[in-house]
């Protein structure tokens, strides 16, 4: 008997013992602890200017899941890259669940916590990237959507460099990757 291209009879002694499981229907309540459910790739192509301002998030792209098994982490990974149009600007990148701040930290002076990066342009001709990662351990069952937003200094421009008028300035993807671990 073969199952998407695999022989069952040669894989089934090499399967871990879940009690009701088989190599064709393992219910999806069954998975044990550790094991990947699902990943979702969601993020943003092309050029996007932000004007928000040093107090105002805005939100960059979204990515969204649809809970697998209800007791379940959620891990999530951040890719940024843009730039900024004046040399000393800040940028922070945060990602929300809902009205939850993703990330850590602790919010002290006058600073949120849940930043995910922060990016700064230092001098001219100098692009702002970054990555970042978040555990999302208590996440609501359903169709979980995380915004992926902005809080910034003048204008933040994702999605290219300061320079892009030559073939070997490539723009990259902006994007969120998520992935459901069973716990």
């Amino acid at each position: 008997d073969t199952t998407s291209g695999l022989d069952a009879t040669k894989l089934s002694g090499n399967l871990p013992a879940i009690s009701g499981a088989s190599l064709t229907g393992l219910v999806k309540g069954q998975m044990p602890a550790g094991s990947v459910l699902q990943v979702v790739e969601a993020g943003m192509n092309g050029v996007a200017t932000h004007a928000a301002g040093a107090t105002t998030y805005s939100t960059l792209f979204s990515g969204s899941l649809t809970n697998v098994q209800a007791s379940s982490v959620v891990v999530g990974w951040v890719n940024i890259q843009g730039m900024m149009t004046n040399t000393g600007s800040d940028v922070g990148i945060a990602c929300f669940q809902g009205s939850r701040v993703m990330g850590g930290g602790t919010a002290a002076d006058s600073c949120d916590s849940g930043l995910i990066m922060n990016l700064r342009r230092n001098a001219g001709m100098e692009n702002v990237r970054g990555n970042g990662m978040f555990i999302d351990s208590s996440p609501p069952t359903g169709t979980v959507q995380y915004d992926v937003q902005v809080i910034n200094e003048n204008t933040f421009t994702i999605g290219r460099g300061t320079q892009s008028n030559a073939k070997r300035l490539l723009r990259p993807r902006n994007n969120i990757i998520l992935m459901e671990i069973a716990v």
